[in-house]
């Protein structure tokens, strides 16, 4: 209403003085929420680290326990083998030495033929343990990978939006000093 009345420099410095703390308020605004957001990558990323390292942490003490395991009972069944069965002796030190690729060949219906059986079962079985636990570490590694890379992205588009909203202020301000000119 007041440009309508010709009073062009009135309008100005009503435009410059209403406007321009809400630009400093929004300017302040978007960089305090550029920062949380960097902050909150940050701590996510952080956290991510934490929880990738302690997973690993945990799969390495599995396995420990798992090789921990293996030679309990290795040693335990050999035992109560040695004074019958060097093969089954041999069978366990490989295991005990953290041998698992090898294939027992046992025939017959014996004590030391279904100890080296039970063996080549107990091999495969923590062959295939071993193979989850794999699995495991790789997908919290590509799992671990998928959300820095979501934070990274948030991130980068937190920092666009500031720019965005930086540029509009500017504009803004550009705005209210041609209306200033103008009026003057």
């Amino acid at each position: 209403a007041i440009a309508a009345e010709g009073r062009s420099a009135e309008a100005a410095q009503l435009i410059a003085t209403r406007c321009q703390p809400l630009l400093t308020r929004l300017i302040a605004a978007t960089d305090a929420l550029a920062d949380h957001e960097n902050r909150k990558a940050d701590a996510s990323f952080t956290a991510l680290e934490h929880t990738e390292s302690a997973a690993i942490r945990r799969m390495g003490g599995l396995l420990a326990l798992s090789l921990v395991l293996m030679v309990a009972a290795g040693w335990w069944i050999a035992r109560g083998l040695v004074r019958s069965s060097q093969e089954a002796v041999a069978v366990v030190r490989r295991m005990a030495d953290g041998d698992l690729s090898m294939q027992v060949q046992a025939e017959g219906r014996s004590e030391p033929a279904q100890v080296l059986r039970a063996l080549d079962r107990l091999a495969a079985q923590l062959r295939e343990t071993l193979g989850t636990v794999r699995q495991a570490a790789d997908e919290v590694e590509v799992a671990s990978r998928e959300i820095a890379a979501g934070s990274h992205d948030l991130s980068q588009r937190t920092e666009q939006a500031a720019s965005q909203l930086q540029e509009t202020a500017s504009s803004m301000e550009q705005l209210t000093s041609s209306v200033q000119h103008s009026a003057e």
